[in-house]
């Protein structure tokens, strides 16, 4: 609803012109059509002018109406109180980010000698990856950090 927070960040060029390899679509809410970026192609309005949705570069004759549907605060105000009490039952028990987790917890051993060090160092092979253990993810499965893996950026 406030496109100007984007200004000056670093994501607002992923945003505002995204490769469809990104998988993203933005979406914008403004009061008025001219409220809305440049950059924006596909326009849902629904005002005194036009209801009904259309691509920037449509002839008028090419828009497609729309019919939207109207409802009140006290519908709103209804449905929210009715939704309020569902409860939503979790699919994965411990699905959190742990709050913080201990190296030997991080590789299942109760000792350094589990660890098997000597034998880590023979089979490293840093010219395919360097790819390294750094804590848990949500759920407790192994977060890594690969700074051998090149980034393939918009270009690339």
């Amino acid at each position: 609803m406030n496109p100007e927070l984007l200004e000056g960040e670093l994501i607002s060029k992923f945003i505002l012109n995204p490769e469809p390899v990104y998988g993203i679509t933005t979406v914008y809410i403004a009061e008025r059509y001219e409220q809305l970026p440049n950059e924006c192609s596909y326009i849902i309005q629904n005002d005194e002018n036009y209801a009904g949705k259309y691509h920037v570069s449509d002839d008028y004759e090419d828009r497609t109406p729309i019919e939207f549907d109207r409802t009140t605060n006290e519908q709103l105000r209804s449905l929210a109180g009715n939704i309020a009490n569902v409860e939503v039952t979790e699919l994965e028990s411990g699905s959190d980010v742990p709050n913080s987790v201990t190296f030997f917890e991080m590789y299942g051993i109760r000792s350094m000698d589990e660890l098997g060090v000597l034998n880590r160092w023979k089979k490293c092979r840093t010219y395919e990856t360097m790819k390294a253990l750094i804590g848990q993810k949500a759920g407790g499965a192994d977060c890594y950090l690969d700074i051998h893996e090149k980034y393939h950026g918009p270009h690339g």
